[in-house]
Parts: structure tokens; C-alpha cells; sequence
């Protein structure tokens, strides 16, 4: 409730400085406004606003009636997300390699940890899928190659060997770090 309160304030002020004759509603038509800008963000509420303001003949401040057919016309154009649904981010297994583990109380490593991980995993790709059309794919394609191949299905067990410091399952390559990458071709070149 006090979300939509804030938005309803936030309203006031809009309008009030807009519209200097406005007077702030009493108690029964703040409910009412509560009502009519129940679910609506403040983007869409301004927006909603400005549309009034543009299309409205008279010098008159909205009344909740008449600016509740601008909110549905601005939420036509730009719906509301559900704040009850919890977003969950697709594109990044490691923050939900690492989510998982935090829910299920194992968690014992950092994010970078899991990155290197992800990063282990999706090596495995050059097995299988020519490096000429993995250049081509951006991360997000190459995280569903390895979910649809089933190469992420030990995520645990590489998580743990990259942690351990295990060099053929973690080794960092030059185009993973660019500076470890330059110490290992300076590796190379040292002179015997």
C-alpha cells in the first residue's frame, strides 16, 4: 500500500506543479486515487501525464475518472510487470548456478568461481561444434548448445576441480584472461 501511496504523491506533485490551482485531494479521494494507480509504475503514471496534458483542451487537472482512461491507454503501450513473478536471469547460468546453491544452502564459492566454471563448460563446445560457427554464436547461443548437448549436466563436479585448481578442466586461456594468458606465453618463450 505504501507503493502506491508514494506513486499517488508523486502524481500530486506532477499535477500540482503543472496545474497551480490543484488542490491535494482529501482522504476519500486519495483512496480513490490509490485505486485508480494501484499496479501502474511511475514511468507509466507520468507518462499517462504528459499524454493528458497534450490531448486535454481545457487548463483542468485530471480527475481519477477521466485519467484512468489515459493509465490504460499508456498500459496498452508499455504493460506492467508482475512484481509477484520473480525474474529469473536466463543469460547468466553462473549467478544461477550460484542462486541455486545459496537456496539449497551449499554454497561455499564465489561468483567468479562459477564463471570459470561456465567458462570450463562451454570449452567443451570446440568438441563439438566447428570453431567457425562458435566465433559466430554469442554467449547466450553458446549456453544453449551446451544445454542441449548435456554438457553442463556435472556442473558440481567441474565447479569443484576449478576450485581445486584443476589445470585441464579450469586452465585459463588468453582469450579467458589477458593477463594470465600473457604470462603463459612467457612461459613459452623462456629461454632454457
Amino acid at each position: 500500500m505504501e507503493e502506491d501511496f508514494k506513486a499517488a504523491e508523486f502524481l500530486f506533485k506532477k499535477i500540482k506543479a503543472i496545474y497551480p490551482t490543484f488542490e491535494y485531494p482529501d482522504d476519500l479521494d486519495v483512496d480513490v486515487w490509490l485505486d485508480v494507480l494501484n499496479g501502474y509504475s511511475q514511468t507509466q503514471i507520468l507518462d499517462a501525464l504528459k499524454a493528458y496534458r497534450r490531448n486535454t483542451e481545457y487548463n483542468c487537472a485530471p480527475t481519477p475518472a477521466n485519467f484512468e482512461k489515459w493509465l490504460k491507454n499508456q498500459e496498452k503501450e508499455t504493460p506492467v510487470q508482475n512484481n509477484n513473478e520473480p525474474s529469473v536471469v536466463y543469460f547468466d547460468p553462473a549467478s544461477r548456478y550460484m542462486q541455486r546453491d545459496i537456496k539449497l544452502g551449499v554454497c561455499k564459492h564465489l561468483l567468479g568461481d562459477y564463471n570459470r566454471a561456465v567458462r570450463a563448460i562451454v570449452r567443451r563446445l570446440e568438441d563439438y561444434v566447428p570453431i567457425v560457427e562458435l566465433q559466430k554464436m554469442d554467449f547466450a547461443q553458446k549456453w544453449q548448445n551446451v544445454e542441449n548437448k548435456g554438457l553442463n549436466a556435472d556442473f558440481d563436479v567441474v565447479l569443484e576441480k576449478v576450485c581445486a585448481g584443476d589445470e585441464n578442466i579450469g586452465a585459463v586461456t588468453s582469450s579467458d584472461d589477458f593477463g594470465s594468458g600473457g604470462s603463459i606465453l612467457a612461459g613459452h618463450w623462456r629461454a632454457e
